[in-house]
């Protein structure tokens, strides 16, 4: 967190550090974190102390994938190379990295812009993921 003692309370940088904490507890599996500031006043000092209410929820597994918008080959060597399995721990930084690691392989990100959609299954706590490759303007 990058709260400082004796500063001026920034609500914009708050809202920033929390979602980077949002962002940490994705790669541990918990897609369903809150994250909570309670202002603590000091009238008498007129300061505010921040207290972060974090609740993890429950951990999250790898649902399905699809790969859309690729030939067939393509398609089928990127399924086979993802690593997360079904019912494996999620890592909502998984994707990113996955991506970039293909991109050295077969050079796929210069040709395609990739969008990744991450959807919740809140009743089965699985994350199925929807990557999207559609071909660059020339």
């Amino acid at each position: 967190m990058l709260f400082r003692s004796n500063q001026p309370a920034n609500a914009a940088q708050i809202q920033t550090d929390i979602e980077a904490m949002q962002k940490f507890y994705g790669t541990h599996g918990f897609m369903a974190v809150s994250v909570q500031p309670v202002p603590e006043m000091d009238d008498a000092n007129s300061t505010v102390k921040y207290l972060l209410q974090i609740n993890e929820g429950d951990v999250y597994g790898m649902g399905d994938l699809e790969i859309r918008g690729l030939d067939t080959h393509t398609t089928e060597r990127l399924q086979n190379e993802w690593n997360l399995r079904g019912g494996d721990r999620y890592d909502s930084s998984y994707a990113k990295r996955f991506l970039e690691q293909a991109d050295k392989e077969i050079s796929l990100l210069a040709e395609w812009t990739v969008s990744v959609r991450e959807s919740l299954n809140r009743d089965e706590k699985t994350v199925d993921v929807s990557l999207r490759f559609d071909p660059k303007p020339r």
